[in-house]
């Protein structure tokens, strides 16, 4: 997932990612500077709010799985890094934020421990944990057969998908192998979208870019008629200035773990299977309690699937 999201223009994706987080910091800010105060309001004019998207369920929550031994666990070191927008990063003022920062403390919140954030470089993460000197690693780390050599996960709190946009009077309403039949389809090249692409969409007409942006370049002036790439790329792309508000996603996702999405998971130590499932068993009451959904929809301006 991580390496998705950074093997293609990290400083290009990074900027896209913060753009959408201030597009959104924005739209609330203006939402506040124009509500009248409780004694000017007209209450018969109000304005309906529009319904918050659907957030998908990427855990399945066993209810039969035994409770673990909370006791066993009171004070937790997490280490994340501040250079992974909008999982982990760290604002203006030096306050550590981000989508997994929020997972992590909402998990510490509802158990009741005392979690200490650890910031480390991405190449340290994992060996700062072998050594002992974090508990957990909440930073997007790939679950891998290399990884689970060294490391315990946790199940997947977030799985990354595959999704086609296109413009905006393009009347495709089904990404399917039928309706993209002979159409131009951009990718990136080299990336694990434009193989899983070329499998499983032999009759479109492929256009394979070497960056991001040239992608995405493409879509908005109209050289291919769609692009197929990672939701969060795209999304952040959609919801910035870049795109000048040319395209949209074509309704739902592609989920395939043997391309393109593997799943986030916080790490532990091999063989700390007590704290592991305490983490699972918090992951588990996130989703079920609507927390997690909540805290998604604070980072990212709009559905995956939708």
């Amino acid at each position: 997932m991580r390496d998705c999201l950074r093997r293609i223009e990290p400083v290009l994706l990074a900027g896209m990612l913060m753009a959408g987080l201030a597009t959104l910091s924005f739209a609330r800010a203006q939402t506040q500077a124009t509500t009248p105060a409780p004694s000017q309001a007209a209450p018969q004019q109000m304005v309906p709010q529009a319904p918050p998207y659907s957030v998908p369920l990427f855990r399945h929550v066993d209810p039969g799985r035994p409770l673990p031994d909370l006791k066993a666990v009171e004070s937790l070191r997490i280490a994340v890094d501040e250079d992974f927008p909008p999982f982990s990063y760290k604002e203006q003022t030096g306050a550590l934020n981000g989508f997994n920062v929020a997972i992590a403390n909402a998990i510490c919140e509802d158990l009741r421990l005392t979690c200490e954030f650890s910031v480390r470089r991405w190449d340290d993460l994992m060996p700062a944990l072998e050594r002992g000197e974090v508990d957990a690693v909440i930073a997007g780390v790939n679950v891998t057969e290399q990884a689970v050599e060294t490391a315990d996960f946790t199940g997947a709190y977030y799985r990354s998908l595959g999704r086609f946009a296109v413009r905006k009077q393009n009347p495709i309403v089904k990404a399917d192998m039928r309706s993209l039949a002979g159409k131009r389809v951009g990718v990136v090249r080299g990336s694990s979208h434009e193989a899983w692409i070329n499998q499983y969409f032999p009759r479109s007409n492929i256009r394979s870019f070497g960056t991001l942006k040239e992608g995405l370049e493409a879509l908005r002036a109209g050289v291919v008629d769609s692009f197929f790439g990672d939701v969060l790329q795209i999304m952040f792309w959609l919801t910035g200035s870049a795109s000048e508000d040319c395209c949209r996603f074509v309704a739902g996702g592609y989920n395939d773990p043997n391309y393109f999405s593997r799943g986030m998971a916080i790490a532990v130590k091999r063989g700390n299977t007590e704290l592991r499932d305490v983490l699972d068993y918090g992951l588990d009451r996130l989703q079920s309690s609507g927390r997690f959904a909540q805290i998604f929809r604070r980072y990212f301006p709009m559905s995956v699937v939708d």
